[in-house]
């Protein structure tokens, strides 16, 4: 024992820390008594809560904040389903409610689980799970400056500097800015408790604090990742730090190492998270692009916007506005003040060569970081990005972690942490100097904390009533357990969807709402927008293959051609029951007998490449065709995955290879294709080669291409020197009736000299012509056109190629046709090559009559 308390009192003389001496522990301590003391500040952060949070606890059982299907309804869905799971199934906790067949789809946000500590006991009473979310808003929210004021009279042993603490991180600017709205980042009180036990560890040098420190920035990375970061670098500056610099002046490395296997150990339990995060990074290619990153970082002016909620500062919200609300990051006047005052006092204390505590350099670094890190990987002045390069570039181009942030902005949150530890140390010096005057240092703490307070006072928050839609909760209730599928598949409608999904305990659903869009999603969304009378069967038995059990239609929003081709599946082997409710129709599809594993060889690939740069890096597209009578399902799972590309030149040579991402459908119906896109480099040398690419064992690309450096001409104006040659994917013939939609799908190959680009205004276009029965053709009035979309690959170069795909509306007439289809120049004319050919022939009448 007595070998312990020396080494605590070395530790103090060289931190210069409060000891436990009497005399530190009643320095600025009130003359009440301290459990009074604490239940005074609980109290009155709680009436704070209510007043800053009005009126949603009055509608806590059927309201909702700020948007009426925002992310809010979103995350009471997320922590209603992730009790659920635990409860009857926790093997399926991770996979969640929602993009069934993503795995792991709560990988693609913030999982929540501090937040779902409140929650799930405050359900189990409530059974309500919007009263228990919004009680759980209200108690994250309170308990964020709850435990700064802990952490604050942990380090200053005194009330009045720990109530203003706790006062700034819980309703300081920044705080209500993202706290106030957000209801993940209310989940943030973890950075305080990190604080808290990083306090009590340099002070003891126990290992048993230093595991709380370390636990706590592990629970926050469990509840939001971002915040764990700040929670990271709080424990590095208030623990790790200052125990690394007692240890080389006492040459005692007991407690690195106890640090060292206490972080292990804690680390071990929290691996697979880390790993599930990774994995789905890993599969889904989830990281940010750095154009995103930058969009959400800030210029220091941003510092000077006032979040929309405060009620005083309209006048410097429009003087210093944003793009958006996640870049209003002013602190307020009041704790930039008394931070401020926290660094004067130091400054002296340096003037009369009297140590500075090193919490007060900790918070100053923390403050300057995050400010740094709010900023992003470039300079930004006047919304414009400059060439200079900001430390976050090395941290988003190094750590995995950091590129999945997409609002840098948010590392504002600790700068809040930083001034309100400032805060606590400007009472405090405060209150020393003024001696034994406790009574105006109370005064000088309520002041500020009334101060704070008033700045920071907030507009009430937007109450919304909960959806209200009992024909869609009849229906879901009587939903047969399974994945579903609500059409259309639409961003609009999909946290509605999911809110009564989830409360319906049917499920889980392909459509879906996270931080991170499913990248098959679109696929869905396509296909289903892209059915018709004669591909709606093939795409129910796709549906099926891929797991979908359930259909639900929203008759209202989809047009007369949609409704009609679902319509058609009554009495069809595809389906198994139909139920109607109101405007929702339930189709339950039958459970597909596909048992067969797909291959790459199942299907027809074909690449849009004969000639590109040498040493270049290009976008091009690749075409898969199923040309089975069975759908096509992609080997190992619908993910993004590694494709191996290699070029050989002409001697049989390999000259470069490297590995490009690739992303299967999750499913191909029969008599169907999809196109996507992949990025290839080319050698350096020019050349004839032979290119492959290999994915899941199999080549499933082999093709000559030739790289040249032939010179391009510039577009002129007219169509000379503008070519292409044309290839049908889908089909050649088409049986149907007047005024019905097909799919078509044609690669358009550059075989000119001019690049195809939006000078030109490139498209895909198509004429209809009548065939008499003389076999002779009379162009009709009827036709239309494909954009091309620059923005996917950018300028096509002669030698690469572009995908259409779209639907074509058959003439209103009976007869037969031929629809030729040629590449155009809109108001420059036609493309002076051959065009290709659908036959189609229209007869009369419904599709019950043939």
């Amino acid at each position: 024992m007595t070998a312990r308390k020396d080494l605590v009192g070395k530790t103090l003389a060289n931190l210069n820390l409060p000891s436990r001496s009497p005399s530190a522990l009643l320095l600025g301590r009130t003359r009440s008594s301290p459990l009074l003391c604490h239940l005074f500040v609980l109290t009155l952060f709680g009436l704070a809560t209510v007043v800053w949070m009005r009126p949603l606890l009055m509608h806590g059982a059927d309201g909702v904040a700020v948007k009426p299907a925002g992310d809010q309804l979103w995350q009471v869905s997320l922590l209603e389903a992730q009790m659920r799971s635990l409860v009857s199934d926790p093997s399926t906790f991770f996979q969640g409610y929602f993009y069934y067949g993503m795995d792991n789809a709560l990988f693609g946000s913030d999982l929540l689980l501090g937040l779902l500590l409140i929650f799930f006991p405050v359900q189990l009473v409530a059974g309500n799970a919007d009263l228990s979310f919004n009680i759980t808003w209200h108690v994250a929210f309170w308990l964020n400056p709850a435990l700064m004021y802990f952490a604050a009279y942990s380090l200053t042993r005194n009330h009045w500097a720990a109530l203003t603490a706790g006062t700034i991180f819980g309703f300081g600017a920044i705080q209500i800015n993202y706290a106030h709205a957000h209801f993940q980042y209310a989940g943030a009180w973890w950075i305080p408790l990190t604080i808290f036990f990083s306090i009590r560890f340099v002070r003891s040098l126990s290992w048993k604090e230093f595991a709380g420190a370390v636990l706590s920035v592990w629970l926050q990375f469990v509840t939001v990742p971002m915040l764990a970061y700040m929670a990271g670098f709080v424990l590095f500056v208030f623990a790790v730090i200052p125990t690394l610099w007692w240890s080389l002046k006492t040459r005692n490395w007991r407690v690195p190492m106890q640090m060292l296997i206490v972080s292990t150990a804690i680390t071990a339990v929290f691996v697979p998270v880390v790993m599930g995060y990774l994995e789905f990074s890993n599969d889904w290619n989830a990281e940010r692009d750095i154009t995103e990153v930058q969009n959400g970082s800030l210029q220091l002016r941003d510092y000077l916007s006032p979040s929309s909620r405060l009620h005083w500062y309209e006048w410097l919200q429009h003087r210093f506005s944003v793009p958006t609300g996640e870049r209003r990051v002013f602190p307020g006047f009041v704790p930039l003040f008394v931070g401020i005052s926290a660094l004067i006092l130091a400054g002296k204390d340096i003037a009369r060569r009297e140590r500075t505590h090193w919490h007060t350099i900790g918070a100053l670094t923390l403050l300057i970081g995050s400010v740094i890190l709010s900023l992003g990987p470039y300079w930004k002045t006047n919304e414009t990005v400059t060439a200079i390069e900001l430390p976050y570039l090395f941290l988003f181009e190094n750590f995995p972690a950091f590129k999945a942030i997409r609002v840098t902005a948010r590392f504002a949150v600790l700068a809040n942490v930083a001034l309100a530890i400032l805060a606590a140390v400007a009472v405090q010096g405060m209150i020393r100097r003024l001696g034994d005057r406790s009574r105006i240092a109370g005064l000088l703490s309520l002041g500020v904390t009334a101060a704070v307070l008033l700045e920071s006072f907030t507009y009430p928050v937007n109450i919304h009533r909960v959806p209200q839609d009992p024909e869609l909760e009849v229906l879901l209730a009587t939903t047969p357990p399974g994945p579903t599928m609500f059409v259309p598949v639409s961003g609009a409608d999909e946290i509605r969807r999911l809110w009564f999904a989830t409360r319906a305990g049917s499920g889980p659903l392909i459509n879906g709402y996270s931080g991170f869009i499913w990248p098959q999603y679109w696929h869905f969304r396509n296909a289903t927008a892209e059915v018709t009378n004669s591909n709606v069967s093939r795409l129910a038995r796709g549906l099926s293959a891929h797991g979908i059990r359930n259909i639900v239609l929203e008759r209202t929003r989809l047009v007369s051609e949609q409704l009609a081709a679902w319509e058609t599946l009554d009495g069809t082997p595809e389906i198994d029951t139909i139920i109607d409710s109101g405007k929702w129709t339930l189709f339950q599809l039958t459970p597909s007998t596909l048992s067969a594993t797909s291959t790459w060889t199942d299907i027809e690939t074909r690449m849009i490449l004969k000639s590109a740069p040498p040493d270049a890096g290009l976008l091009t597209w690749l075409t898969l065709a199923n040309n089975r009578s069975d759908p096509w399902i992609p080997p190992n799972g619908s993910h993004v995955r590694n494709a191996l590309v290699r070029w050989h030149n002409s001697d049989g040579d390999l000259v470069l290879e490297f590995e490009t991402n690739l992303l299967p459908p999750p499913f191909l119906t029969e008599a169907n294709s999809h196109s996507l896109i992949i990025h290839l480099f080319t050698p350096a040398e020019p050349g004839q080669y032979s290119v492959t690419l290999e994915a899941d064992g199999s080549t499933i690309v082999s093709q000559n291409v030739q790289v040249t450096t032939s010179q391009l001409a510039s577009f002129a104006g007219t169509v000379e020197g503008l070519e292409a040659r044309l290839d049908i994917v889908s089909t050649q013939t088409f049986n149907g009736w007047p005024g019905e939609k097909f799919l078509l799908h044609v690669n358009a190959l550059n075989t000119g000299e001019i690049t195809w680009g939006g000078e030109g205004n490139i498209r895909l276009g198509w004429r209809w012509y009548r065939v008499l029965p003389n076999g002779e053709e009379i162009v009709t009035t009827y036709e239309d056109r494909l954009p091309l979309l620059g923005h996917l690959t950018g300028p096509i170069r002669p030698g690469n190629g572009y995908s259409f795909r779209g639907l074509v509306t058959t003439p209103p007439e009976p007869g037969v046709f031929k629809l030729r289809v040629s590449m155009v120049a809109e108001t420059f004319g036609w493309f002076d090559a051959l065009p290709a050919v659908v036959d189609v022939n229209l007869t009369r009448g419904t599709r019950s009559d043939q």
